[in-house]
Parts: structure tokens; sequence; C-alpha cells
């Protein structure tokens, strides 16, 4: 590679300006609660559902309810750092990094 292409590879992306940084956050933030509420109306509707065709006791109904929301909350995690990671990386007119 020659040295100019090697420097503007090693150069660093220029900051983007905050109106851009607050619609990418907007953007993240709008489609994670869409999954959020989705999620949990699924956790919370699956767990009734159990509970009542398996005659669970309440308490078992609660534990139930709390691994599934545990679960929920992290897949809803995962997802807003992936929503953020994909809005900066369009907006920067790259492709989205997969860890």
């Amino acid at each position: 590679m020659s040295p100019a292409v090697m420097s503007a590879a090693a150069a660093p992306a220029a900051p983007l300006p905050r109106r851009v940084l607050f619609l990418i956050w907007l953007n993240a933030i709008g489609a994670t609660s869409v999954l959020a509420t989705e999620l949990i109306a699924v956790s919370a509707s699956l767990d009734w559902a159990l509970s009542g065709l398996l005659g669970l006791s309440p308490a078992v109904t609660l534990v139930l309810a709390a691994v599934s929301f545990a679960i929920c909350a992290a897949i809803i995690w995962l997802f807003a750092r992936q929503a953020l990671r994909a809005e900066r990386a369009l907006a920067m007119h790259a492709e989205p990094q997969t860890p």
C-alpha cells in the first residue's frame, strides 16, 4: 500500500454533528422501545398461559415471570447496543460491524 492510502485508512473519522447524533439516538430508542414492548407482551402472555394451562402455583408463576423477564431484558440490551452500532455505521456511510 502506498503511504497516502495507509495514512487515509489510519486517519480517524470526523466526529458526527450533534444533530446527527441526536437522530441516531432517537432512531435506536424508537426501535428498541418497539422491540421491548413486543417482547414484554409475549413474555407476560406466555407466563399467564403456562400458569393457567399447567395449574402452577402463584410462587412458581412469579419465578417463571422473573426468569422470562430477565431473558427479555438481556435481549433488549443486546438489541439496543446493536441498533446504536448500526445507526452510527450508517451515519458514517460504512457497513455495520458484527461482534
